[in-house]
């Protein structure tokens, strides 16, 4: 049993990828596949399993119509669709053990934390040039999946350790943590935490929590931080062309095909295989949206479901907090492909779920 109980944040701490490859999502696809078939275990069936069931249909339906035209990418694509299959998780309650997990997201975002606290500044002392780089690719070569989805358990443990009233030394480091990822979605969606339990512990208005000293102090240090640090390297945060950018050049390949996609093929695999009508500023690599990429990869009948399946997930939730919660995380998706990681999932799947939880 204590396997069982150990499982879950072990996997949320080592699902990092591996050279682009996410290695231990084949593990827990293994892992979760045989629990459902080999283990007397109680899901909760209602209307989202509907949804999900139709939408990982949908999805096999797009990659074999895909892959009678196009044999490029099968195996590669196949990989994909059966990543899919992760979005199970947020049928199984089960598998998370409440206080194990967020004791072990929390002590591993500490630690994780302090590890960028600590490279950042061996850099700086080591090569004051280095400040004239991009923000953003600071810790590429240090951190994995930086600097979006290493953001997402710094998030989360930040979440906790306000509930939980977490020590503020720790609580300090871990949006020191996130501040010097210098993602602009993991900046506002930390405030937006941090302004939601504010609201919540003190029963006050908006205007009043904004107007708290406390809050104040934590928000004006966390802009400063953020935008002077960032300023010295050189990056605009109000620039927004790319993202345009990458809005049209998706939806010139969209409108190709709309309804059943591209059999979970990316921007970076489809760069020469059709005409397009609008020309790119840059040829991106992905949509940096999970409504466009699952759109692209999947078609727009997926992305319609996949959406309904959210909507059932978010109408689930009891909890006020949690559900706004969930918004912000699910917030985050509109500005990377989230959807593809297993970290990212369970994210969502433990905060719809955290009043249903086994406590251990």
């Amino acid at each position: 049993m204590m396997f069982d109980k150990l499982l879950i944040p072990f996997f949320y701490v080592f699902s990092f990828a591996v050279k682009g490859v996410q290695i231990l999502n084949i593990v827990y696809a293994i892992k979760i596949l045989a629990l459902f078939l080999l283990k007397e275990r109680k899901i909760i069936l209602d209307w989202r399993l509907f949804f999900i069931f139709v939408y990982i249909a949908l999805c096999f339906t797009s990659f074999f119509l895909y892959a009678f035209n196009n044999e490029s990418d099968i195996l590669r694509n196949a990989i994909k669709v059966i990543f899919i299959f992760n979005m199970a998780i947020f049928m199984a309650p089960f598998l998370i053990i409440k206080e194990s997990f967020e004791e072990h997201v929390f002590i591993f975002s500490v630690c994780l934390a302090c590890l960028i606290l600590f490279a950042y500044a061996f850099f700086l002392i080591s090569d004051v040039d280095w400040l004239t780089q991009s923000a953003k690719a600071w810790g590429g070569g240090t951190f994995p999946s930086w600097p979006n989805s290493i953001a997402i358990p710094l998030l989360l443990a930040f979440w906790i350790g306000l509930k939980k009233s977490k020590n503020p030394v720790f609580l300090l480091a871990i949006s020191a943590g996130i501040v010097l990822t210098f993602s602009r979605a993991a900046l506002l969606a930390m405030i937006a935490l941090l302004l939601t339990v504010f609201i919540f512990r003190y029963k006050a208005s908006v205007i009043r929590v904004i107007l708290n000293p406390v809050f104040m102090l934590a928000l004006l240090g966390s802009l400063y931080g953020y935008f002077h640090y960032a300023g010295l390297m050189g990056k605009s945060y109000t620039y927004v062309g790319d993202r345009v950018d990458i809005f049209f050049y998706t939806m010139s390949y969209i409108q190709q095909k709309p309804y059943f996609g591209f059999g979970g093929s990316t921007l970076e695999q489809l760069y020469s295989s059709a005409y397009l009508n609008y020309e790119p500023l840059l040829l991106w690599p992905h949509t940096h949206n999970f409504i466009l990429e699952n759109t692209l990869r999947y078609g727009l009948l997926s992305t319609i479901f996949l959406l309904m399946f959210l909507a059932q997930i978010f109408f689930h939730i009891k909890d006020i907090q949690d559900k706004i919660v969930f918004i912000i995380f699910l917030s985050l998706s509109l500005f990377q492909t989230h959807f593809q990681e297993f970290v990212y999932l369970l994210t969502l799947a433990y905060i719809a779920n955290r009043n249903v939880l086994a406590k251990g």
